[in-house]
């Protein structure tokens, strides 16, 4: 843990601020519920992302700016987000 600013129940993180319920997140501000996330900012329950903006609900993305239920950089709707979302095993250790 380093210099984890205003920040609240997170774990694992260095170099964030003002973020809440994060994991393994490195240079974050502003994020909620996030998990493995690098230079990322104000973006909200979504794991797997980098250097993203203003993200909601997605998974493993790089440069978004302004998404809502992507994976892999591709937008879906919120039904199919979901859907496709599980399809991924992330609760096996292995996966991740």
């Amino acid at each position: 843990w380093r210099n984890m600013n205003f920040s609240e129940n997170c774990l694992d993180c260095s170099n964030i601020t003002s973020c809440i319920w994060c994991y393994e997140s490195v240079e974050c501000k502003n994020c909620y519920n996030c998990y493995y996330f690098y230079s990322t900012i104000d973006s909200k329950n979504s794991s797997y992302l980098y250097n993203c903006k203003n993200c909601d609900n997605c998974f493993c993305c790089t440069n978004l700016d302004n998404a809502a239920y992507s994976i892999f950089n591709i937008s879906y709707t919120e039904e199919e987000y979901f859907k496709k979302l599980g399809t991924f095993n992330k609760n096996n250790f292995h996966n991740i």
